[in-house]
């Protein structure tokens, strides 16, 4: 089952939420579809005209030189 929503635009960009659940309770089958999914989004992104962002951490900062 997928759900995918459209939250509100920021100044970012359009924000979406992905849900998706599986019945597979195996936890090394359930990475695996997981990083299927994620590998799927990102390949297919710049097909819609997208680009991805993730706001960087405080973490991040730190690590620049």
């Amino acid at each position: 089952t997928f759900l995918v929503r459209q939250l509100p635009p920021s100044e970012k960009g359009i924000p979406l939420e992905i849900y998706v659940f599986c019945k597979d309770t195996d936890w090394g089958r359930y990475e695996s579809i997981q990083a299927d999914l994620f590998d799927h989004i990102l390949a297919v992104v710049s097909e819609f005209d997208l680009r991805l962002f993730q706001n960087p951490t405080g973490a991040d900062f730190s690590k620049i030189k």
